[in-house]
């Protein structure tokens, strides 16, 4: 793993944090407005809170949600109808209304009406026909009149950045070898943005040119804004322990100052026009704990950032995901989180503040650990070569390593888990189907004696089942396959399926605000634990017997988070990851 200080790995120290830990080291005058929920620790997959530029309303989005809140009152937020696909972008009209941008869902672009809670296409059908590139254009933002829009499209080498007006047409085209991000229009008309040239992600003003003076040598994060008048931009710069504040950038002098620090990364500045700052600053933390699986108190087992508990086979081991997360808005530099693969002792006095053997360490994502049935190899996924795949390796030492998928770049994939009787590891992930991206249950076979690759990975046919496949577990023996889908309406089903495929069986079916992976299952597969929302909107422990019609029992139920359960050889314990994933949401006046 890699920790820069400086440049395009601004990594997330490990540890956990409290609420408390987000205040600022000093500044005046901070309104807290917001504290919001995340889908996932991985904040810049979310989009960030944005106000209107009156300053009365708060938009922010996870995943497909979309909430709209007043800045002024204790009225709660509004939810506003925003389909199933993520948003991964939102910016305001100037006259007040929310412009929001999700990927694969048709008419990618959207305006919402917040008087009447409705949305529609952005884009009128005529123009999408005239030019298709309307669609995929990236955060489109306005002009200080709102008569014009700057948005970004990438390409093979570099990018170009578009200025359009409203009706779709085209005003003019900026091609940029660069990679370019963020624009942001000047109260002078001009266009900043960043771009990444030589590996450095710098301002450009304008847009696909120079830097400016001070700032051509920085590193720097966006999304960037402007105060009213022009004078000052800000953004969001690296500091000395290796997370990112908010700075205000004098353009005149050539010289800036910070305008907010915290513990952790602050970033993601929009401005209201009396020259209000609302920025983000990050607030997670998971731990992995243990507890009897017929429910009790838990015990901590770790004290640093952990998650994806997984059991050795004798039941003393816990296979888990530690490191860190990228905070910053950066879509260019991949890794863009670094997580390794170590092991923990299932029964200790005292927490794990550390790992007792790092499993898999590259300069990418390792997680999800499951041991072979003989306890002779770990499976685990990775980012190690630039995609997404599962690894073979021997338990006992870091060579040799076996890929055993290659869905190609850019694809997702999940966590493996080994047949019972050591020759199948089943795991989901996504590839393209129909020209658009599927997520699919997959098989492939391995000798656990000799590590090699028996029958090469294929998708376990479903039927036609149009779920999106989420997380898979053996159901007690090596041909049957429990899995959980995600439907439309957050509505999230467990199914089982055999090992050759076939239309899937209804196991249970719940609803759910959050995007869950992880549920175990026992050895004997006659019964299995899953992450539900309590009353409170919670995630809690259920357990369920797998045989049809039985009753749901909750195992849990205190205030904190939980997912990822795995269930140990026994069938006695549960270990499963504790977590907040949230941000927080500040406005300060700069002056």
């Amino acid at each position: 793993m890699t920790f820069r200080l400086v440049g395009a790995a601004v990594l997330l120290g490990a540890g956990g944090c409290s609420s408390q830990d987000t205040a600022p080291t000093e500044h005046p005058g901070l309104v807290p407005l917001a504290t919001v929920r995340q889908f996932g620790p991985v904040g810049y997959r979310d989009p960030l809170g944005v106000i209107s530029p009156d300053g009365q309303w708060l938009a922010t989005a996870a995943h497909h949600l979309l909430e709209v809140r007043a800045v002024q009152g204790e009225a709660p937020p509004r939810t506003l109808p925003s389909g199933e696909a993520r948003i991964v972008h939102l910016t305001w009209y100037p006259g007040g209304r929310l412009l929001v941008w999700q990927p694969d869902q048709g008419t990618n672009w959207w305006s919402y009406d917040l008087d009447r809670g409705e949305r529609q296409p952005f884009w009128s059908e005529p123009a999408r026909r005239r030019d298709p590139r309307l669609d995929r254009l990236r955060e489109l933002v306005f002009s200080p009149e709102g008569d014009r829009l700057a948005g970004v499209s990438r390409r093979a080498s570099g990018s170009v950045l578009m200025l359009l007006d409203t009706s779709g047409t085209v005003l003019d085209s900026i091609v940029s070898s660069a990679e370019l991000s963020h624009p942001h229009w000047l109260p002078d008309g001009r266009v900043a943005c960043l771009g990444l040239v030589e590996g450095r992600q710098r301002v450009m003003l304008p847009c696909g040119g120079a830097s400016p003076a001070g700032l051509d040598t920085l590193e720097a994060y966006g999304p960037l804004a402007s105060s009213p008048d022009g004078r000052e931009l800000y953004l969001a710069l690296p500091n000395e322990r290796g997370f990112v504040d908010l700075w205000a950038w004098e353009l005149d002098r050539g010289q800036g100052r910070p305008l907010a620090s915290h513990p952790r990364d602050s970033y993601a500045p929009s401005v209201t026009a009396d020259g209000r700052v609302l920025y983000k600053v990050q607030d997670y933390w998971t731990q992995v704990s243990v507890m009897p699986s017929n429910g009790g108190p838990a015990t901590q087992r770790t004290t640093f950032q952990a998650e994806t508990p997984s059991w050795s086979p004798d039941g003393a081991q816990l296979g888990i995901t530690y490191g860190t997360w990228r905070r910053v808005m950066d879509d260019f530099h991949y890794p863009d989180i670094a997580q390794e693969a170590g092991i923990i002792a299932a029964e200790a006095t005292l927490a794990a503040s550390g790992p007792d053997i790092v499993v898999q360490n590259s300069p990418s994502e390792d997680q999800g650990l499951a041991w072979s049935p003989n306890g002779r190899w770990i499976a685990f996924h990775s980012h190690m070569q630039g995609s997404d795949d599962i690894w073979l390796r021997p338990a006992d030492r870091p060579e040799p390593l076996t890929r055993l998928s290659a869905l190609g770049r850019g694809a997702e994939v999940g966590w493996p888990r080994w047949s019972p009787d050591g020759r199948w590891i089943v795991f989901t992930g996504d590839t393209v189907v129909g020209g658009r991206p599927r997520s699919l249950l997959w098989i492939v076979g391995v000798d656990q004696d000799r590590g090699v690759i028996t029958v090469p990975p294929r998708a376990v046919p479903l039927g036609g089942l149009e779920d999106e496949v989420l997380h898979a577990e053996w159901l007690g023996s090596s041909d049957l396959i429990v899995f959980s889908g995600l439907g439309s309406g957050g509505v999230h089903t467990l199914y089982r399926v055999p090992r050759g495929g076939g239309r899937p069986s209804l196991v249970h079916r719940y609803t759910s605000t959050q995007r869950v992976d992880g549920f175990g299952v026992s050895s004997d597969g006659g019964w299995l634990v899953f992450p539900q929302p309590d009353s409170l909107g919670r995630l809690q422990l259920f357990k369920l017997p797998t045989a049809v019609g039985s009753a749901v029992e909750q195992l849990t139920s205190d205030p904190t988070e939980k997912t990822q359960p795995s269930v140990s050889p026994d069938g006695t314990r549960v270990a499963f990851t504790v977590w907040r994933y949230q941000a927080r949401l500040f406005l300060v006046s700069p002056r």
